[in-house]
């Protein structure tokens, strides 16, 4: 089974114990996941099974669609609920102002990492310096907002929906968005709704996996793609590159970046990358 699976991660538990259930239940040894989810946060989580995990550079870049709900007027060390929460005793701003403030976080969104977040340096996760006691360094995460939206404020609840770029930290966009308010804030539930076109309705419990499968042939399709001449395809599932004049159909911008080349009749071969007049093989599939 080589393709992606849109497996539903329950709050309280890790993204490596999910794996580990799907990988159970399923059978599929040769699995990985593109991008964990905190253990209290719930949704939508990507599994890629058998040669799909050549091509897990493309599923954790894709955007992030997150339901997050944030309580102002209190701080938590690890800035969601699992922390030592203390209580800000700010004055309660008005609903103008919260949606204010929520709003102007649309657009580029420069934050800091928090310090309990997977982020590594020197080959140690921030956490992991954090429960040694050691203070890991600021590192300033840059990424997109594309919608952020207020559900429902019930102060000192607020709940909001977020489209963003890969690479956000709903937690620290909540210690922000209190920050701005003067109210402080924390992350206290969180549930990521879509990774892509994967969508949390469409996600399913690790004992009904199949249900939540998709070919990798056919999930990459979503990505800008190529499709071969009959000689060029055969060329490139030794590894051998291939030119322009190769190419019989382009499917979006593939200029940039790395991208799946399908021959003429559909079958996937390779990841490519433009170089110079040429493209070159990063990875071929063995389907």
């Amino acid at each position: 089974m080589d393709g992606i699976l849109n497996i539903c991660k329950p709050a309280g538990l890790t993204s490596h114990d999910l794996l580990e259930q799907v990988r159970k239940i399923s059978g599929i040894r040769k699995s990985g996941h593109a991008g964990t989810l905190d253990p209290f946060a719930s949704g939508v989580m990507i599994v890629l099974s058998g040669e799909a995990r050549k091509a897990s550079r493309l599923f954790i870049g894709l955007d992030k669609e997150y339901r997050a709900l944030i309580c102002l007027g209190a701080l938590s060390d690890t800035l969601d609920s699992t922390g030592r929460i203390e209580p800000t005793n700010a004055l309660q701003p008005t609903e103008s102002k919260i949606s204010q403030v929520v709003k102007s976080f649309k657009g580029d969104y420069r934050h800091l990492v928090p310090d309990y977040s997977a982020k590594k340096i020197d080959g140690k996760k921030f956490y992991e310096i954090k429960r040694e006691g050691g203070t890991p360094p600021q590192r300033i995460q840059e990424s997109e907002i594309y919608e952020i939206e207020i559900e429902k404020i019930d102060y000192p609840l607020l709940e909001i929906r977020v489209r963003c770029s890969s690479g956000t930290y709903i937690r620290a966009l909540a210690r922000d968005i209190g920050g701005n308010l003067s109210t402080g804030a924390y992350l206290k539930e969180l549930s990521r709704i879509s990774v892509g076109s994967f969508y949390l309705k469409n996600s399913v419990i690790p004992e009904d996996y199949k249900k939540g499968y998709t070919p990798l042939g056919e999930a990459l399709k979503s990505f800008p793609n190529i499709t071969l001449n009959s000689s060029a395809a055969s060329r490139l599932k030794h590894g051998i590159g291939f030119s322009e004049n190769d190419i019989l159909e382009k499917n979006g911008n593939i200029s940039t970046g790395v991208f799946p080349a399908y021959s003429e009749g559909g079958e996937l071969i390779a990841l490519v990358e433009k170089e110079n007049d040429n493209f070159r093989a990063r990875r071929v599939f063995n389907l």
